[in-house]
Parts: C-alpha cells; sequence; structure tokens
C-alpha cells in the first residue's frame, strides 16, 4: 500500500522532530516516542476499520442481491399459487347455476 501524502508528511515531520531533539534530555525523547507510538497505534487502527468497512460492505452488498433473488423467488411463487387457484376455482364454478339466496 502506498503512502498517503499526509503519511509522507507524518513521516517526514517524525524525523525532522527526531533529529531536532536528538541533544534533549532522555525525557524529552522518551515523550516524544509516547506520541509517535501513540500516533501509529491509531494509524493503525485507523486502516483495520478501513479493511473491516470494505469487507462488510462487501458482505452487505452479497446479502441484499441474494435477498433480490428471493423477493423475486417469491414473487413467481406468488404468481403461480395465483394461477394455481384461478384454475382450480374456474373447475368449481359453474355459470349456469343460479346461487339459492
Amino acid at each position: 500500500m502506498a503512502l498517503t501524502e499526509p503519511e509522507l508528511d507524518y513521516g517526514y515531520a517524525q524525523g525532522f522532530l527526531v533529529e531536532w531533539l536528538k541533544n534533549s534530555p532522555p525525557q524529552v525523547k522518551e515523550h516524544l516516542q509516547i506520541l509517535v507510538d501513540g500516533i501509529n497505534f491509531y494509524k493503525d487502527k485507523v486502516r483495520t476499520l478501513e479493511q473491516d468497512l470494505e469487507t462488510t460492505n462487501g458482505r452487505y452488498n452479497a446479502l441484499t442481491a441474494q435477498t433480490a433473488q428471493y423477493l423475486d423467488l417469491m414473487a413467481q411463487q406468488k404468481d403461480l399459487l395465483d394461477q394455481t387457484l384461478m384454475d382450480n376455482q374456474r373447475e368449481h364454478h359453474r355459470y349456469d347455476e343460479v346461487p339459492d339466496i
């Protein structure tokens, strides 16, 4: 995966700070490292979340397509049942009979 422009800027800034603070007390270097590690941690979390989102979107799209297929099948079955019901009702209906009311 290629680095984005903000990641390149971040890497440059990190290198600049490390070089700029190389003669500073160890506590400053330690705190700088804590900040760098924290930013890296959250950057990794964002990448993981982006991958999870991509996976979830793929699954959602597949389920949506499958649902459309099921709905189409149900519509076909409804049409078949309606036609069968009409055909069966025709067999039992006689037009020459007068209802008894």
